[in-house]
């Protein structure tokens, strides 16, 4: 039923959207995260970057005193992408080291404005396994 929803055009709503405000959450996230994509049927390697990689950026973005986390999984016809917003300024250039090891796990992308941060990371699909619904 997702997929015909995708194609159809039609918003879906995350399949994960949560708020981490400290790294005690970050176990829960990565528990999670890795539900989500062996639900999905991604073999074990996969999950793993999925789940290193959103990690590194959420404990990164807590390191540097950001008070709230947003934290979203978006299926999407191509792949999954991750939303992670961040309520303040997070640091890239250079990137973090959260932010480097995620851009060797997933395709990476960081948009600032006044409002904060929010870091795309795209997990597109895998001729290996792993769907996107």
């Amino acid at each position: 039923m997702q997929g015909l929803r995708q194609k159809l055009g039609v918003r879906v709503p995350p399949a994960l959207d949560t708020e981490v405000s400290g790294v005690l959450e970050l176990a829960d996230l990565r528990h999670d995260l890795g539900r989500l994509a062996r639900d999905r049927g991604w073999p074990v390697d996969r999950q793993a970057r999925l789940t290193i990689a959103v990690d590194e950026v959420v404990a990164h973005a807590l390191d540097l005193g950001a008070g709230s986390v947003r934290v979203r999984w978006c299926s999407r016809a191509d792949g999954v992408r991750i939303r992670v917003d961040v309520d303040d300024e997070l640091c890239t250039e250079p990137p973090g080291d959260g932010l480097r090891v995620a851009t060797q796990l997933a395709e990476v992308t960081v948009l600032q404005s006044a409002r904060g941060t929010t870091v795309r990371l795209a997990f597109p699909l895998d001729i290996q396994g792993g769907g996107a619904a």
